[in-house]
């Protein structure tokens, strides 16, 4: 399969049933994390199906359509305006992240 996301800027050669949201879904199952408790965030053609996957898919203001169609909030920042950190720092704010026993801090 071959598509752009955003076209013309890029073009991804993929086989068929491959995409973000099946390599969403393998890394879930690897770690121990269930989808739903997820969230991904998305602007591309790309990330529709990983954003449709999550339990929460987040596009931001500047989505493709197709993007924004498959999410389930749309930012009113965009990604050039810091609306993914603004939206993780409203999540973190909120007390929407919990420490699980078993997880160990990836190094930054």
């Amino acid at each position: 399969m071959i598509r752009g996301s955003p076209h013309p800027f890029f073009v991804e050669f993929l086989r068929p049933g491959c995409c973000k949201g099946t390599g969403l879904a393998k890394l879930c199952e690897a770690i121990g994390i269930s989808l739903e408790n997820v969230a991904a965030f998305g602007d591309g053609d790309n990330d529709k199906e990983m954003l449709q996957l999550a339990g929460l898919g987040v596009a931001v203001k500047n989505a493709r359509d197709v993007t924004k169609a498959s999410a389930d909030i749309v930012l009113e920042l965009t990604n050039d305006q810091d609306g993914v950190a603004e939206f993780i720092a409203k999540l973190a704010r909120e007390g929407r992240f919990e420490e699980s026993p078993t997880s160990t801090a990836l190094p930054v």
